[in-house]
């Protein structure tokens, strides 16, 4: 619920809040899918602020559902994020 933050020798810091979805069901695996997402977007030439808003919405994805082994349709998780961002680019495209 704190979100998350980005810390860099140089420049400034960045929080990012956390994307709460409907139903909030279990927390577990959303570190995991955070970073998940982090690196997506970072291996595909994405700083490291510009993955945090994505990182953030598959987080979010995690926790609606009970344990670490989410699955979440990529349609549905380009639909919240077009939702969300409607000016970014999505980065599973």
């Amino acid at each position: 619920e704190k979100g998350s933050f980005l810390f860099v020798r140089e420049g400034p810091s960045h929080h990012e809040p956390s994307i709460i979805l409907d139903p909030f069901v279990d927390e577990a695996g959303a570190g995991d899918a955070f970073l998940a997402g982090f690196i997506l977007c970072r291996s595909a030439g994405w700083t490291s602020r510009e993955a945090m808003p994505f990182a953030a919405l598959l987080a979010g994805f995690a926790m609606t559902q009970v344990g670490g082994a989410v699955v979440v349709p990529k349609e549905r998780v380009a639909a919240k994020w077009r939702e969300l961002y409607p000016q970014e680019r999505f980065p599973c495209a």
